[in-house]
């Protein structure tokens, strides 16, 4: 790695730091947290033998999940992080949907708090894993609904009668696409009502 020989030390770690800040500020933010992403951005950088963040593109990122020390050292388990703080801090677009065994993606575009209700629910719930995650997705849903015309409602506990009309409502008028996350898989249908009605 010529840029880690022809650098002295000290500026080595300087360097190190100010690539690895970033990406735990946008993670720490998030409520993520990692005893060993400073490992994981340091072997990033070291595959891609450079030490700036903005050379971790989305195809460098994408090839990275094949690497023999990602996989061994990590278990890809802090790839998908470190991807979504690279896409945030604009070096990268969002990360493809995580196959198997990678864990189900951090919730976005809802309340902090919501977001933290549904995964203390996912976490304690007694159904089988596959519902669990069907649900998991429809809260998600619904705490961006809730973000985009409730704003003011973040838990559970703040629902009235009323909150949970209008959501009946707004599902009756649900587009496929709409509060989505992802809509990778959904993109010829986007748009089109989610129920067809008689």
């Amino acid at each position: 790695m010529a840029w880690i020989r022809s650098t002295p030390g000290g500026c080595r770690r300087d360097a190190v730091a100010q690539a690895i800040e970033p990406v735990r500020a946008v993670l720490h933010g998030w409520g993520y947290r990692a005893h060993d992403l400073e490992s994981m951005v340091c072997t990033l950088l070291l595959l891609n033998r450079s030490p700036l963040l903005s050379d971790l593109s989305s195809p460098v990122l994408d090839q990275m999940r094949g690497r023999p020390a990602i996989g061994r050292h990590f278990h890809g388990r802090h790839l998908h992080g470190v991807y979504r703080a690279l896409a945030a801090l604009g070096h990268a677009d969002p990360p493809p949907t995580p196959k198997y065994g990678d864990g189900p993606v951090a919730i976005t575009g809802t309340a902090d708090q919501w977001a933290r209700w549904v995964e203390r629910w996912h976490a304690t719930s007694t159904l089988e894993a596959g519902t669990r995650g069907i649900y998991r997705v429809v809260l998600a849903k619904i705490g961006r609904w809730l973000t985009a015309e409730h704003p003011e409602i973040t838990e559970p506990c703040h629902w009235t009668r009323q909150t949970c009309t209008a959501w009946i409502a707004a599902v009756d008028r649900m587009a496929v696409g709409d509060h989505s996350q992802w809509r990778a898989g959904q993109r010829a249908r986007v748009g089109k009502p989610l129920w067809v009605h008689d």
